[in-house]
């Protein structure tokens, strides 16, 4: 019986590192075929020392997490799973404000990406209309001098895709219609 080759990563990690630019340098970037949990795995690296700006990517996430430990399943055509490791000087009363801030650039994000009318659901959806576009896992550990924060995002991307079509169908349409065609 011969196993069969792994299968090639979706996300290109050179191209990656390319659009982070300048701010490449302050991330550490893994891309994964697969993992059980993106936040997971960066929790068990965080607990071995791994530096604040580690970041995974996976293809595939098979036992994701949302928030009141909901379920987030990933597959490579329909999802964007990662997260982010950020060591806090201070206490974790501190990060009050994380989870709503991250929200806030996630949304800010997809609507520069030209999705509009995004909005944040508190306290971890990304939603248009009545669409649940993503999701966002903020899981903090601390001591009196320290925090860190692993900060998972999953997104919907087969929902992304549906509203740029859309969006730019209307763009489209309310073009030809100012043009008499």
């Amino acid at each position: 019986m011969t196993e069969e080759p792994p299968s090639p990563l979706l996300i290109d990690h050179a191209r990656l590192i390319g659009l982070l630019g300048p701010d490449a340098g302050r991330f550490s970037v893994d891309v994964l075929a697969e993992c059980a949990s993106t936040n997971s795995f960066l929790l068990e690296r965080a607990a071995a020392g791994a530096p604040s700006g580690s970041v995974v990517v996976a293809d595939r996430q098979t036992a994701g997490r949302g928030s009141r430990g909901r379920s987030w399943l990933a597959t490579p055509d329909a999802s964007l799973t990662f997260s982010v490791l950020w060591h806090f000087p201070g206490g974790i009363e501190r990060l009050s404000g994380l989870s709503l801030a991250v929200g806030v650039a996630v949304v800010e994000a997809l609507a520069a990406c030209g999705v509009p009318d995004v909005q944040l659901k508190w306290p971890n959806d990304i939603l248009y209309g009545d669409c649940k576009l993503g999701g966002i896992l903020v899981e903090v550990q601390s001591d009196p001098e320290s925090a860190q924060a692993v900060i998972g995002i999953g997104l919907n991307l087969l929902d992304f895709l549906v509203i740029l079509i859309e969006t730019q169908f209307l763009v489209l349409d309310a073009h030809f219609r100012a043009s008499g065609n």
